[in-house]
């Protein structure tokens, strides 16, 4: 699996100028998000928000942490599923909306 983490690194518009990849991308996106797409990248990233967030409370709660300690312990786990939730929500955004991308850059040919 490719990992992509910028426009730059999206095959379609890798060998195009920054201005014009910013507004394929933008425009192929909008496209996306009106067919409902992009939701199911926002489901993702909130799910790995929430399971992050209670492993650090079971886990903190095992291990014996109280208070302070144990609000510290939730905050970064919660942090690292932020962190997570955020990269596979892009990772999912980007191969929907790929297709669109290609759609868009045929039919400027």
């Amino acid at each position: 699996m490719t990992i992509y983490l910028t426009l730059r690194s999206i095959p379609e518009l890798a060998d195009l100028p920054k201005t014009e990849r910013d507004r394929v991308w933008q425009l192929c996106f909008r496209r996306a998000e009106k067919d409902k797409l992009t939701q199911w990248g926002t489901l993702v990233n909130s799910l790995f928000k929430i399971l992050f967030t209670f492993a650090g409370l079971f886990l903190g709660w095992e291990l014996g942490l109280r208070g302070w300690e144990l609000l510290a312990f939730i905050i970064a786990f919660a942090t690292v599923g932020f962190g997570i939730g955020n990269l596979f929500r892009w990772q999912l955004v980007v191969e929907l909306v790929r297709p669109y991308i290609r759609e868009q850059l045929r039919s400027r040919i």
